[in-house]
C-alpha cells in the first residue's frame, strides 16, 4: 500500500509538471497575451486561498486595458478515473477559490483596479454533470436544489450577486488526459515549435 501511495503521488506530480509545461509554451508565441506564469501559487501570496492554487496565469486583455488572472487547481487520479466529483468532494477547492474571489471583489476597491479573474479545476477525473449544471444555473441567477444552494453558500460564505458572479468565474476542465497523455501532448506541442526531432523524455 505504501508503494502504491508513492506511485500515485508521483503520477500526480508528473501530471502537474507536464500540464504546467504545456501552458508555459504559450508564452513563446509572438502574439500571445500571456505575460507571466507562477507555479505552485500566485503573486498574490498574501491573499486567502493560496493553498488551493497550483498554477496562476497573468495575461493582457484582448479587448480592454484590464488585466486577466487565471487561477488553476490540478487534480489527478489513477484509481478513481470513472468516479465523478460532486460538490462535497470539492469542498476545499470551492472554499479556497471563494476566499480568493472575496479578497478580489468583495472589498471596497476602485472598479478599474479589479482584474478579470477565473478559477479553474483541471482534472482527469469527471465532474458530475448535475454539479456543473447547478453552478451554471446559479451563475445565471436561476433556481437550483435548495440543499445544493445552501451547501454552496456555506462553503463560500457568499450569497446573492456575489455568489452568482463567483459561479460564473468557475471553469471545470474535466476532459484532461492523465499523466501519460500529458506526456504525449507536451511532446507534440514542443515538436510544433522546434525544427528537427524532440527527444522522447
Amino acid at each position: 500500500m505504501g508503494n502504491d501511495l508513492v506511485r500515485y503521488s508521483r503520477a500526480g506530480d508528473v501530471f502537474h509538471y507536464r500540464w504546467a509545461a504545456r501552458r508555459c509554451l504559450r508564452m513563446i508565441y509572438p502574439k500571445s497575451l500571456l505575460r507571466q506564469i507562477v507555479i505552485e501559487g500566485s503573486k498574490e501570496r498574501e491573499l486567502a486561498g493560496e493553498y488551493v492554487i497550483d498554477v496562476t496565469e497573468y495575461s493582457d486583455s484582448s479587448d480592454s486595458d484590464a488585466k486577466e488572472i487565471a487561477y488553476y487547481q490540478l487534480k489527478h487520479t489513477t484509481v478513481r478515473k470513472d468516479q465523478p466529483f460532486n460538490l462535497s468532494d470539492l469542498k476545499g477547492t470551492i472554499e479556497g477559490f471563494a476566499n480568493r474571489y472575496y479578497k478580489h471583489f468583495c472589498r471596497k476597491r476602485k472598479v478599474h483596479e479589479n482584474p478579470r479573474v477565473t478559477f479553474s479545476l483541471v482534472t482527469n477525473r469527471p465532474i458530475a454533470e448535475s454539479f456543473k449544471r447547478s453552478i451554471v444555473t446559479i451563475g445565471k441567477n436561476g433556481t437550483v436544489n435548495k440543499r445544493f444552494q445552501n451547501t454552496l453558500e456555506n462553503y463560500t460564505n457568499l450569497k446573492g450577486k456575489h455568489l452568482n458572479e463567483f459561479c460564473t468565474s468557475l471553469v471545470f476542465c474535466d476532459g484532461e488526459g492523465d499523466y501519460s497523455a500529458q506526456r504525449y501532448e507536451l511532446h507534440a506541442e514542443i515538436s510544433q515549435l522546434l525544427a528537427g526531432s524532440v527527444d522522447n523524455q
